[in-house]
């Protein structure tokens, strides 16, 4: 994860503006065939939503090679590259998730990433991106309710040609791309692009003297574009990557000094993914309108191992093994032209069958130190005793929905510059599990028996096992309505309304069955006797429902100076429902998700972008406040037997920066020599915070800066790029938990990066 954030630039270019709607737009306009978002009814300059966009210049330019580079770049995105490409972690305006369905949609070329653990890949050889913040729920439906990203790969009937990157930098980091793009007919186009990645990483396990958080992977993508005629034009796109994370870097919050240096534990981590997606894209334009259809395959199989102590003690050890096969298909409709009313429809089906593996491992030190050490010297107690305890859960959870949607633009609406807008969409989802979770042919060592310490065993010898098994289904019908008013100042001026409702699919929580495998097995082990116990569990306890929003906006974009100066200002409310929250299971073993009341989101995002000559500059500030209306829970204290009840109402919602900031600017100086044509000089800040890591606020990363810089030389269609990235050496935390043990753990932020970069374009 720390590599492909040491890419070889990270400034602006006209650039860094988080709204480049100009670059992007005059891309759509312009190409011969356009595979941009046929959901817009208008350009994107256009749209009456908070939406940022980067054109493929800016993207290189600003070394934006994973989705967590968009934090700060963008007003109230925050993507944190923390653990493993698993946990892919998105927020916008408040609204994340860090388990199970993403909030914030991902689309690929028009097609929907149906999984949260594929969010979290390289880029490589783009041709755009747009960011669409709040609920998306009337055009994209399901886990929009934060927004949406759009990634658009360029067409090879577009450009053709040969173009390389090649990158060095400290921490042993090495990335390379390389895209080649050619059109063998006049109307076929044929491309292929590849990415590797490999760093060392910036932290070492103590321990083992290991690297904990280095990084291999593999990408590639293959491309047929064909325009068969002027009414039909056809892409195939097949993609997929290959990748290897040693980690993860989790160090003691409460030692002192960096949590960084305090990275100690010994039994395996790592991840391991690999993903595979076939798209076929293809588009009938008639008279005043357009017919296309999106179809996808999307596999993926990943293997997570963790030492759930983080220490080099023989407390736990978890895993999780995942399996995927999906398929997605829509159709939309949608009228073409200047007209005033314009009309969009659409459906959408999707089937996602994903089987999960879930094996844990209580060791020795388990017992003893956790369970054996907080019985109270009392009155005699008898428990059983083990060394080690391995139990295994496998669930299988497919889920299939259908979705039908509509969007109407009614231009001169009332007055002449007046647009009104409104959009609804039906989503029926349906999602069932079949469970099966066992610890079998346990062997019971031993009685204890804790009058007063000394603790006395009396040897038993018997075995126990728990099979804890059964199948549920639960079903969604949603409705997700959308109103939008915009009003044109002046050609290119306006102002915005809008009211959209969104939504989060609910699911199942595979974190409980360990919770009920414990308790059972204590109670078996009590009695002196060879047995093994089937047993259900009620699916309420395991299930939980959506959660949903209304989100209300006012907005504008602006000109000045001749176009010199461009600016967007937003103003949003956001109230949520049901909100789903993460939350440790009741023995700490592991996390679950729970539906926690009502919470609340507002703040304010503004954007700016100025250039003059040969200087250009932006800035993009995003301010959240996110915290709970609703929310109680029951939590165990130290070495209290009963939880105790705490009400987090008035709380920050964790994981939330209050502020997102982005500033930045380059030089370009002109030469005429044979040897040197341009000379770019280069610097951004990004700066993030608070953020709270706990839903009682007790742990708190304050708002912090990074400065990154760099100097580059072109000549030709060649440049080299020498890049630093936290050259201040900024000390802080992405992430905090608390772990089964009393301690607290946090991964420390990279530190300070450079290297070199060298780049041939097409």
């Amino acid at each position: 994860m720390t590599n492909k954030l040491t890419l070889f630039l990270f400034f602006i270019s006209g650039g860094l503006y988080a709204q480049q709607t100009t670059d992007i737009v005059k891309t759509i306009e312009l190409k011969e065939i356009n595979f941009y978002s046929y959901k817009k009814t208008d350009s994107i300059e256009n749209i009456p939503a908070a939406c940022s966009a980067f054109a493929a210049g800016v993207i290189e330019k600003n070394a934006i090679d994973a989705p967590t580079k968009l934090t700060g770049m963008t007003p109230n995105f925050y993507m944190p590259g923390y653990g493993a490409k698993l946990t892919s972690a998105i927020y916008i305006r408040g609204v994340g998730s860090r388990m199970n369905d993403p909030a914030v949609g991902l689309y690929v070329d028009n097609i929907p990433y149906l999984d949260k653990s594929m969010y979290d890949f390289d880029f490589y050889n783009l041709a755009g991106i747009e960011v669409l913040r709040g609920p998306q729920g009337a055009l994209y439906g399901r886990n929009t309710m934060g927004g949406i990203i759009n990634i658009y790969t360029p067409s090879p009937l577009s450009q053709q040609g040969t173009k390389f990157f090649l990158l060095y930098g400290n921490g042993n980091t090495l990335q390379s791309n390389f895209a080649y793009s050619d059109k063998p007919a006049e109307n076929i186009g044929v491309s292929a692009s590849m990415t590797y990645k490999k760093s060392d990483g910036f932290f070492t396990n103590r321990f083992t003297n290991t690297p904990a958080g280095a990084l291999q992977s593999f990408g590639l993508r293959l491309r047929l574009d064909w325009k068969i005629n002027d009414y039909w034009q056809l892409n195939y796109i097949i993609s997929g990557e290959s990748s290897r994370q040693n980690g993860y870097p989790y160090g003691l919050a409460s030692a002192q000094g960096n949590a960084g240096d305090s990275i100690s534990y010994n039994d395996e981590s790592s991840y391991v993914r690999q993903w595979l997606v076939n798209s076929l894209y293809v588009q009938y334009r008639g008279g005043g309108y357009t017919i296309a259809s999106a179809t996808s395959y999307q596999y993926f199989d990943d293997a997570m191992k963790m030492d759930q102590d983080f220490r080099p003690d023989n407390l736990f050890t978890l895993g999780q093994l995942q399996r995927q096969h999906a398929f997605t298909q829509e159709i939309v409709a949608q009228s073409v032209g200047e007209g005033r009313y314009q009309w969009l429809f659409g459906t959408f089906g999707f089937y996602k069958g994903l089987a999960t593996d879930a094996p844990v491992t209580l060791k020795k030190d388990f017992f003893d130190r956790l369970i054996f050490s907080q019985i109270p010297p009392s009155a005699p107690v008898k428990l059983w005793v083990v060394d080690d305890c391995y139990s295994s859960g496998r669930y299988t959870t497919p889920s299939f929905g259908i979705s039908l949607f509509h969007q109407s633009t009614f231009r001169r609406f009332l007055f002449d510059k007046l647009t009104a807008t409104a959009g609804v969409r039906f989503d029926y989802e349906k999602i069932s599990i079949n469970h099966a979770t066992y610890a079998l042919d346990f062997p019971v060592q031993g009685t204890m028996t804790i009058p007063r310490p000394p603790y006395t065993v009396t040897p038993l010898d018997y075995r126990i096992g728990v099979n804890v098994s059964g199948e549920d289904e639960q079903s969604f019908l949603q409705f997700s309505p959308k109103f939008t008013l915009n009003y044109e100042l002046t050609a290119g001026n306006r102002v915005y309304v809008s009211v959209s409702r969104g939504y989060r699919a609910g699911g199942y929580n595979f974190q409980l069955f360990s919770d009920v495998l414990q308790s059972e097995l204590e109670t078996l082990a009590k009695t002196p006797e060879t047995q093994t116990k089937n047993t259900t569990v009620d699916a309420g306890l395991i299930a939980y429902k959506p959660e949903y929003s209304w989100n209300y906006e006012a907005g504008a974009r602006a000109a000045f100076f001749r176009n010199r100066l461009r600016a967007e200002a937003s103003l949003f409310y956001i109230d949520s429902r049901d909100q789903q929250i993460t939350q440790f299971v009741p023995s700490g073993l592991g996390r679950m998700m729970k539906n926690a009341g009502q919470s609340q989101s507002y703040g304010a995002e503004i954007s700016l972008r100025g250039s003059i000559n040969n200087f250009s500059a932006t800035v993009n500030y995003g301010y959240t406040h996110a915290a709970f209306l609703q929310y109680g829970d029951s939590i165990k204290i130290d070495n209290q037997q009963q939880p105790v009840s705490v009400d987090y109402r008035g709380k920050y919602i964790p994981f939330v920066p209050r502020h997102t900031l982005s500033a930045g600017a380059e030089y370009v100086f002109e030469f005429r020599h044979v040897w040197l044509e341009r000379l770019t000089v280069g610097a951004q800040y990004t700066g993030l915070g608070k953020i709270y890591f706990t839903e009682s606020n007790d742990a708190v990363q304050d708002f912090y800066g990074l400065l990154d810089a760099s100097v580059t030389v072109e000549k030709n269609k060649f440049s080299i790029t020498a890049w630093g990235k936290n050259m201040t050496s900024a000390v802080y935390n992405l992430f905090y938990f608390n772990g089964i043990n009393g301690n607290s753990f946090a991964q420390q932020g990279l530190p300070l990066q450079f290297g070199i970069a060298l780049r041939k374009k097409l």
